[in-house]
């Protein structure tokens, strides 16, 4: 364990055991795991989703206060965080979340089932979700289990959402093909376009159906490149179909697109440069949305494990 951590955490009678610290602050249940890059922690508690917008913005207003710490996610039975594995974030893990749990027991009850906000009597158990572990009624635990089950039966992948996300990414890229020509034709650089093209794939993947899975990820990264070059080809041949059709000749555009770039040294220099941006927005939107994706994968995926 971030010996910065052991310290402060057993300062304050927290237990470590391991890569992990738990115990209570201000009558909440605190946790936390260390790893090489970072140290992950957060409070259980219950809340609802109005409680949850709350607790967010308090965490946020107090973390400006402490860099180098960040939420990691949030939901209806506490909220998580990471620390960078830096001396001075490691260091003030333990204050943070004494500060933190002073400032959340005016509305919200740390004593409580983290599952069901009522008070913890009998028929206990030890549970984990994501980083955190608690104690929670086991009636609680049992049902949450089961919901937990019955929605990822609902949300696991099938063959009609794979074909309807990938109809969807699809018709993303030609929308983003479609948008690469029309900021062509009113004169601006094609590269603004392209940092659109991974949200447009994702965007409609998610709205014919597809399912947040691994072949959204990966669906997106291969739409989005075959259609970046498909963009490229698309947007310059509108550029020189217009600038033919204003000097009156009747060319192939594409055929004097190619023309271009084996006879014009600054055509050629001018489409480099907007390639090298196109590359680069492509590339940088695309991870965005791969993070993106990710991270909500994440969130929606802390199933509780009993520890005991």
């Amino acid at each position: 364990m971030n010996d910065f951590v052991s310290k402060s955490a057993q300062a304050v009678g927290l237990t470590c055991n391991g890569d992990e610290f738990y115990g209570t602050l201000n009558g909440y249940q605190v946790s936390g795991r260390c790893y090489r890059m970072s140290t992950q922690f957060g409070v259980s508690v219950y809340l609802t989703l109005d409680l949850q917008m709350s607790i967010q913005f308090i965490a946020m207003n107090l973390l400006e206060g402490f860099p180098g710490i960040r939420v990691l996610s949030e939901n209806g039975n506490g909220i998580a965080f990471r620390a960078a594995a830096s001396p001075e974030a490691s260091a003030r893990i333990v204050l943070f979340l004494q500060q933190f749990t002073g400032m959340i027991s005016s509305f919200t009850k740390g004593e409580a089932c983290p599952l069901c906000g009522e008070p913890m009597d009998e028929g206990v158990c030890e549970v984990s979700s994501g980083v955190r572990r608690f104690k929670a009624h086991e009636a609680c635990f049992e049902r949450v289990g089961q919901e937990q089950t019955a929605k990822k039966t609902e949300e696991a992948p099938s063959v009609s959402s794979y074909v309807r996300g990938i109809a969807g990414a699809l018709l993303g890229g030609l929308t983003g093909i479609a948008a690469c020509a029309l900021i062509n034709m009113i004169g601006f650089a094609s590269w603004i376009a392209m940092i659109f093209m991974p949200f447009f794939v994702m965007f409609l993947w998610e709205k014919l159906g597809g399912k947040n899975h691994v072949a959204k990820i990966v669906t997106m990264w291969i739409v989005s490149v075959v259609c970046f070059f498909a963009a490229l080809v698309v947007g310059y041949t509108v550029i020189v179909a217009m600038a033919l059709a204003q000097e009156g000749i009747t060319d192939s555009a594409f055929e004097y697109f190619v023309f271009m770039i084996r006879t014009q040294e600054q055509f050629r220099n001018a489409l480099l440069l907007d390639v090298s941006l196109s590359v680069a927005a492509t590339l940088g939107s695309a991870a965005f949305m791969t993070v993106r994706a990710v991270t909500k994968e994440r969130r929606t995926s802390s199933v509780l494990k009993k520890i005991s």
